[in-house]
């Protein structure tokens, strides 16, 4: 995934599409900042790891746009933003 970033939004949609009807849950997109920090985070368990932050992601969201706080973060919300602008 590291490189090739621009399908990073696709695998997003397609994998976030699959993710809603498996809990059967109402629409949900992801934030400018939380798919920024998509784009630019380093992916060390690559699709894999895409995959299961998202469905922990749709699983434990309340509202219909998901921000970067409350993605399933191996680091804290700060480490992960400076981590994602220097990848």
């Amino acid at each position: 995934m590291r490189e090739q970033r621009e399908d990073i939004p696709f695998l997003v949609e397609y994998f976030l599409e699959k993710i809603l009807e498996k809990f059967k849950k109402v629409k949900r997109v992801f934030s400018e900042e939380a798919m920024y920090a998509f784009m630019n985070y380093d992916w060390p368990g690559n699709i894999r790891e895409l995959q299961n932050m998202i469905e922990i992601a749709v699983a434990l969201s309340k509202s219909e746009i998901m921000n970067i706080d409350e993605l399933p973060l191996p680091v804290t919300v700060e480490e992960f933003v400076a981590l994602s602008r220097n990848p």
